[in-house]
């Protein structure tokens, strides 16, 4: 065979292997991160929506993720998206403080509060309430076992960011306890 033909073959060959290959990870848009880690993740993870203030932090098993969007909007489609998987569901916490600040001292925090309200109620997602140092306290303790996906949004606003501890869809604790119940009946 003719060594050009063989060089052109060549060529030929590695443009076709670099047009398919997949971009890389970091190239990807925040939503398309978040598409291939929610698959992964379930019951005792963690997706927290931040603040723009809210902290990188270099634990283990914490991944930060810059999205360049309001929070509401990124919240909104984790929200989606978690009810339109099969496997992942998820009760919100907010901080107390949220509650306490008046538009006056953080101009426009009433409205981005009544929004994240009426996401997480239009998703039937439990609300719990505890302060931001409590939540806190709770996701770094489990750290230690269990991921979590901090999606960073750029809304300037003291504690609006909403921490999500997913649980299992499909199994619940009412359940857990009758199948619990019985097999120490079994004993």
């Amino acid at each position: 065979m003719n060594k050009s033909l063989v060089g052109i073959s060549a060529i030929i060959m590695v443009a076709m292997a670099c047009g398919c290959a997949t971009p890389p990870d970091s190239a990807l848009p925040w939503h398309k991160k978040f598409d291939n880690r929610l698959p992964v993740m379930g019951k005792d993870n963690w997706i927290i929506v931040a603040d723009a203030a809210y902290p990188c932090r270099r634990a283990p098993g914490v991944e930060t993720i810059a999205t360049g969007k309001s929070l509401p909007s990124v919240l909104g489609y984790v929200l989606s998206n978690i009810d339109d998987s099969e496997h992942a569901g998820a009760t919100a916490w907010m901080s107390s403080e949220l509650e306490k600040i008046p538009d006056r001292d953080a101009i426009g925090i009433t409205k981005v509060h009544h929004a994240i309200r009426s996401q997480l109620n239009d998703a039937k997602i439990t609300i719990k309430i505890a302060t931001e140092q409590e939540i806190l306290k709770k996701i770094e303790a489990e750290t230690v076992d269990y991921n979590v996906l901090v999606l960073k949004s750029e809304t300037s606003l003291p504690y609006t960011s909403v921490y999500l501890h997913l649980d299992c869809r499909y199994w619940d604790e009412a359940r857990e306890k009758r199948l619990r119940d019985a097999l120490r009946g079994s004993e």
